[in-house]
C-alpha cells in the first residue's frame, strides 16, 4: 500500500467536497450560524413568556357566603397576588366557559369546621391555568398561616411542634463535577448530530455521487488498488467529519456564552470559580474518543451510500441511518445510566457514557479500556465491510432491485424469489410487529400472548410470499432430510448448547445482575402446565420464527447463491437482535447462524426447526422439574469460569462432528466462515 497515492486520493476527494460551495454551506457553516441565533432567540422567548405570566392580570371569581369577602381581603392584602382581579358572575361556571373569568373559588364550611376551598379552572387555557398555580399558591400559604396560627393559640410552639426533625442536603460536588455533569447531559448528543452531519454528504458524494457523475469506472481504471482507493475516500470522509463536530462543539459552546452575556449572568457563572484547566484531561479523553467514533460513522456512512445509486437514494438511506446511530446518544440523559463493564460494549452507548464519566471526573479505567478495544474492532470490521463492498462489481455496477412488495401484484411472475432488500423489509414489519402488537398482546392476555405474538411471526413472511406469488417449496427449503444430515444437525445443535452456554456464564462476569434477569425470564415464560410450556414456548417458535428466519429472509439474502455466507451470518445476527435483549443477543445469535447453516447444508427448513424445538424444549424441561428460578443460588466469578470452560471444551468435538455429518467438505462456497 502506497503512502503517496492514498494522500492524492484525499487530496482530490477534499478540493471535490470543498469545491461544492453548497455542500459546504449547508452542511456546517449553517448550523454554525443557526446554534447561536437560536438559543438567543429562544432564551429571549423564555424569558418574555415568564415575564408576562409575572405581570399578567387575571380575573377571579369568588362564590357567595360569609367567607367570600375575607378571601378577597387576604388576597387584596398580599403583594404577590396584586395581579388578581375580582370579577362578580351570576354563574361562574358559563363565566370559565365563556372565558369572561379566568378562575373562580367555592368556598364552603365542612361539617368537622374545617374550610374547604374548590378551584376551577380551564386546564386547555394557559391564562387559566397560570390563575390557578396563583391561587393554589396563596392557599398553600393561607393553609401554613392558620396552621401556625392555631397551635398558638393553644399555648405550643409551632417550630418544634411542626418541624421536630431540621435537616439539610450538603452538596459535595464540586463546581468543575456540576458544570461537567451539566455539558455531559447535552455535549454527546451534540456532537454525534454534529459527526453525522458532517460525515453523510461527503460520504454520498464520495460514494453514491461518484456513480451519478460516471467518474468511478475512471478512477478503477487507473494504477490504484481498491484498498488505496478506499482508505483515501475515507479519510476525507473523517476529516470532514471530525471538522464538522469540533465547530458544533464551539458554535454551541459560544452561543451558551451568548446566552448568558445576554441574560446577564456572566457575573454569576464568574463567581463559581470554575478552574478551567481541570477539564483539559477530560476533553483529551472525550475528543480521542470523538476521533475514533468519527472513523466508525464515517466507515458505516460509506457502507450504506456504497449501496446507492444516486446522490437521491443515497438521501432515502442516510434518514434512518440517522435515527438509528442518533438514538443511542439520548443515553446521557437516561438517570442512573453510568459506564460500567457492560455498557463499555454497547456501540455508541459507550462513547456516550465514555464522555460522560471523564467531565464528571470518574474515569474507571477497565471501562475506558473496553470501549477504546471495542470501538477500535467496530471500526475495523466496519472498514473490512467497506474493503469488501467496495471489491463487489454488483454494487459498485450492478442494477439495484426494487422492493418486490412495491410492485403491483399482477405485474408480480409467478415463483419470484424474495430479494435481499425483501428480506430487510420484512425484518423491519416483524421487528416492528413484536416490538408494538406483540407486547401489547404479551402484557394483556400473558401466556395466550406469548402464542399470538408467534401467530404474528409466520403470519408476515406467508403473506409476504402469497403476495410476491413466490414458490414456497424453495423459498422455505420445505425438503425431507437424509438421514445422515439429522445425525448430524442433532450432534451440530448439542456443540451450539454448549457453545452458548459457556459464552452465556462469561457474560454474567460482565454484568453480575445477568444472572438475576434470566432467572426473572425464566419465571416468566414458563407455564405450570408442561404440555403448554412445550406448545408455547418450544414448537411454536420452532416453526413460525424459523418460516420467517431461515425461511423467507434467509432466502432472501442468499440472493440465488450469490451470498451464501453473508446469509448465514446476517440472518443470525437479525435473530438475535429480534429477541430484544442485548445480553441475550449474542448467544441467540450463534444459535441463529448455525441453524442457519444446518439449512444450507441440507436444503431442509424441518431440520432446523427440529433443532430449534430440541434446544427450546431442554431449556423448558430443566426449567420445569430441575431449576427452580426463583431460589437458584448465585454463581461465584470462579464457579462462573471454570464451568464455561467445561462447556467451551464440551462444544468442539459436537460442532466439527456435526460440520462434517452435514457435508461440510461438499459446501466449497462456506469454507471461509
Amino acid at each position: 500500500m502506497r503512502s503517496y497515492i492514498i494522500k492524492n486520493i484525499l487530496k482530490k476527494e477534499l478540493k471535490d467536497i470543498f469545491r461544492d460551495k453548497k455542500t459546504i454551506f449547508m452542511m456546517i457553516v449553517l448550523p454554525i450560524l443557526l446554534y447561536p441565533a437560536i438559543m438567543l432567540i429562544t432564551s429571549q422567548i423564555t424569558m418574555y413568556s415568564m415575564n408576562k405570566t409575572e405581570t399578567a392580570s387575571y380575573k377571579v371569581s369568588v362564590s357567595k357566603g360569609k367567607l367570600h369577602n375575607q378571601i378577597i381581603e387576604k388576597l387584596l392584602q398580599e403583594e404577590d397576588y396584586e395581579h388578581l382581579e375580582f370579577i362578580e358572575v351570576g354563574n361562574p361556571g358559563e363565566a370559565l366557559e365563556q372565558r369572561e373569568i379566568d378562575a373562580y373559588i367555592e368556598v364552603e364550611v365542612l361539617p368537622t369546621q374545617q374550610m374547604s376551598y374548590k378551584i376551577y379552572i380551564n386546564s386547555s387555557i394557559g391564562q387559566s391555568q397560570n390563575a390557578g398555580h396563583k391561587l393554589q399558591n396563596f392557599l398553600e400559604e393561607y393553609k401554613e398561616e392558620m396552621i401556625y396560627s392555631n397551635i398558638e393559640q393553644i399555648g405550643l410552639d409551632p417550630i418544634i411542634l411542626l418541624e421536630p426533625v431540621v435537616y439539610d442536603t450538603v452538596d459535595l460536588a464540586k463546581n468543575e463535577q456540576k458544570a461537567g455533569q451539566l455539558m455531559a447531559m447535552i455535549l454527546p448528543l451534540i456532537l454525534i448530530i454534529g459527526i453525522l452531519m458532517g460525515a453523510l454528504y461527503p460520504a454520498i458524494d464520495v460514494m453514491a455521487g461518484e456513480k451519478e457523475r460516471g467518474t468511478i469506472e475512471t478512477l478503477l481504471t487507473l494504477p490504484v488498488s481498491n484498498l488505496e482507493l478506499i482508505i483515501g475516500k475515507f479519510l476525507a470522509v473523517a476529516i470532514i467529519s471530525i471538522i464538522s463536530a469540533v465547530l458544533n462543539v464551539i458554535s454551541i459552546v459560544a452561543s451558551i456564552m451568548l446566552v448568558m452575556i445576554s441574560a446577564d449572568l456572566s457575573g454569576m457563572m464568574s463567581q463559581l470559580n470554575i478552574d478551567a484547566k481541570r477539564f483539559i484531561v477530560p476533553f483529551l479523553i472525550a475528543f480521542i474518543c470523538i476521533l475514533i467514533f468519527a472513523l466508525i460513522v464515517s466507515a458505516i456512512s460509506m457502507c450504506v451510500c456504497s449501496m446507492a445509486k444516486s446522490f437521491k437514494e443515497a438521501q432515502n438511506y442516510a434518514t434512518p441511518l440517522m435515527l438509528v446511530l442518533m438514538l443511542p446518544g439520548y443515553a446521557s440523559m437516561i438517570p442512573g445510566l453510568e459506564l460500567t463493564t457492560a455498557t463499555a460494549c454497547i456501540p455508541i452507548v459507550n462513547v456516550v457514557l465514555l464522555i460522560k464519566s471523564v467531565l464528571t471526573f470518574q474515569y474507571n479505567i477497565g471501562a475506558m479500556a473496553i470501549v477504546i478495544v471495542t470501538n477500535f474492532g467496530f471500526l475495523i470490521l466496519s472498514l473490512i465491510i467497506l474493503a469488501k463492498m467496495f471489491n463487489s462489481e454488483e454494487i459498485l455496477f450492478g442494477s439495484s432491485k426494487e422492493f418486490s412488495i412495491l410492485q403491483k401484484r399482477y405485474n408480480i411472475q409467478k415463483g419470484t424469489l424474495p430479494t435481499p432488500s425483501d428480506s430487510l423489509m420484512i425484518y423491519v414489519i416483524a421487528l416492528l410487529g413484536i416490538i408494538y402488537i406483540g407486547s401489547l398482546l404479551q402484557v394483556k392476555l400473558g401466556f395466550l400472548g406469548l402464542a399470538l405474538t408467534q401467530a404474528l411471526v409466520i403470519a408476515i413472511p406467508i403473506l409476504f410470499g402469497w403476495y410476491i406469488k413466490t414458490d414456497f417449496k424453495e423459498a422455505l427449503s420445505l425438503k425431507k432430510p437424509k438421514g445422515k444430515h439429522i445425525g448430524g444437525a442433532i450432534i451440530l445443535w448439542g456443540g451450539l448448547f454448549f457453545l452458548v452456554q459457556g459464552i452465556s456464564l462469561l457474560m454474567m462476569l460482565v454484568s453480575p445482575d445477568l444472572q438475576e434477569l434470566n432467572n426473572k425470564l425464566a419465571q416468566a415464560v414458563t407455564h405450570p402446565n408442561l404440555f403448554v410450556n412445550l406448545l408455547v414456548v418450544a414448537a411454536l417458535p420452532a416453526i413460525c420464527e424459523e418460516v420467517l428466519f431461515r425461511g423467507m429472509i434467509y432466502k432472501g439474502l442468499e440472493d440465488d447463491g450469490k451470498h451464501v455466507k453473508w446469509a448465514i451470518i446476517v440472518s443470525g445476527v437479525l435473530f438475535g437482535i429480534m429477541h430484544l435483549d442485548f445480553f441475550r443477543m449474542i448467544p441467540t445469535a450463534i444459535l441463529g447462524i448455525g441453524f442457519a447453516y444446518i439449512v444450507y447444508s441440507s436444503k431442509s427448513i424441518f431440520l432446523a426447526m427440529m433443532v430449534h424445538f430440541l434446544n427450546n424444549g431442554v431449556i423448558v424441561l430443566v426449567q420445569h422439574f430441575i431449576v427452580r428460578p426463583d431460589v437458584e443460588p448465585a454463581l461465584t466469578s470462579g464457579q462462573i469460569i471454570q464451568s464455561s470452560v467445561v462447556y467451551l471444551l464440551l462444544s468442539v468435538l459436537p460442532l466439527v462432528t456435526g460440520m462434517l455429518l452435514l457435508g461440510y467438505k461438499d459446501q466449497p462456497s462456506i469454507k471461509k466462515i
